[in-house]
């Protein structure tokens, strides 16, 4: 089985499959791997259907990433370098305060997902078509990018005025939260990690729009921060 699982192509995609599955792909998803469901509410039912919790707590460790392994007697051991990956998908808000919000003891997977809902738009003519060009453009230009990885993997840092925009928000944020407890202390208590996860992703996407700049800067700039 390890055979015909090496002689295989690596993915960057994955709809629905156990914690075993998802690790003999993700032990070769050297760029990364998205966990796509369209309903999330399956994927969470999931998590616990098949192997009493086990899968779901596979889930909140690739959170923190880092090395990882399992060790089975009937599938062997598989050893995962970098343990992350992303998920994205929707949700129904009824369906998503019943199952997430409402269902027992706080294990901190509600904390791990950003939930947000559209802005309703003004009625307006529909086109009849769309230019998918500068987004196909952006994609390629992500998936072909070549970091720097002298040092193991690929460091972006926040600039001086970055960091100073960071460490503002950031005492002012750890002041509010202070004695909070529950889902909400462990959102806020994720805040942190977020703001820098998303700033460096604006980052990313900012220069994956301009074609005129070959090499990805280093450096997150005070604007991307500010807006995470």
């Amino acid at each position: 089985a390890l055979r015909d699982m090496l002689d295989q192509p690596p993915r960057c995609v994955v709809n629905d499959s156990t914690s075993e599955a998802l690790a003999r792909v993700e032990m070769r998803a050297k760029r990364g791997l998205l966990v796509e469901r369209d309903e999330l509410a399956g994927l969470v039912e999931g998590l616990e259907r098949y192997s009493a919790g086990v899968d779901r707590a596979y889930y909140l460790e690739g959170f923190t990433r880092g090395a990882f392994t399992i060790d089975r007697v009937k599938s062997g051991s598989l050893f995962i370098e970098d343990h992350c990956f992303s998920i994205t998908g929707g949700i129904q808000p009824d369906r998503l305060r019943s199952l997430l919000m409402h269902s027992g003891d706080d294990d901190g997977f509600m904390s791990r997902l950003l939930v947000f809902w559209p802005d309703q738009l003004p009625a307006g003519p529909i086109p009849q078509g769309a230019n998918h060009a500068p987004m196909e453009n952006a994609i390629d230009r992500i998936y072909l990018l070549e970091p720097d990885l002298s040092e193991g993997r690929a460091t972006l840092t926040l600039s001086d005025a970055a960091h100073r925009a960071f460490n503002d928000w950031y005492q002012s944020a750890r002041a509010a939260r202070l004695g909070t407890m529950g889902m909400i202390g462990s959102a806020y208590g994720k805040l942190p990690g977020y703001v820098a996860r998303l700033a460096g992703i604006l980052h990313v996407l900012q220069w994956s729009f301009e074609e005129h700049r070959d090499s990805l800067p280093t450096v997150i700039e005070e604007r991307h921060l500010v807006a995470s």
